[in-house]
């Protein structure tokens, strides 16, 4: 793991034990040099594990698409869920997708 030289073994491993606490910067370090955890996490903020490989690979996967791309997936998700799963993405992100209407003859 690299970090530059900006946090050293013991620094970290005090972490690690407790002895001292991360600032904001440290955490922020530490997870670029991590690449697979947040500062949040880090800092104890986030409920979540980190992410696993595959679930990375998904995320960069969505990023990359464009917009008509992301809401077929997110409309594809949303028709194979039962009335009783919960919502594969909330109301208020869906509304940052914009639909695409559909393209018939001019």
């Amino acid at each position: 793991m690299r970090t530059d030289g900006q946090l050293s073994k013991s620094r970290i491993s005090n972490y690690e034990q407790g002895i001292r606490r991360m600032s904001l910067e440290a955490a922020s370090q530490l997870a670029s040099a991590l690449e697979s955890v947040t500062p949040a996490w880090l800092l104890l903020l986030d409920e979540f594990e980190p992410l696993l490989e595959e679930e990375r690979g998904l995320i960069e996967g969505f990023r990359a698409m464009d917009k008509a791309r992301r809401r077929q997936l997110l409309d594809l998700l949303d028709g194979s869920r039962t009335p009783e799963d919960p919502p594969i993405i909330s109301h208020e992100a869906r509304k940052l997708i914009p639909r695409q209407e559909p393209q018939g003859p001019h």
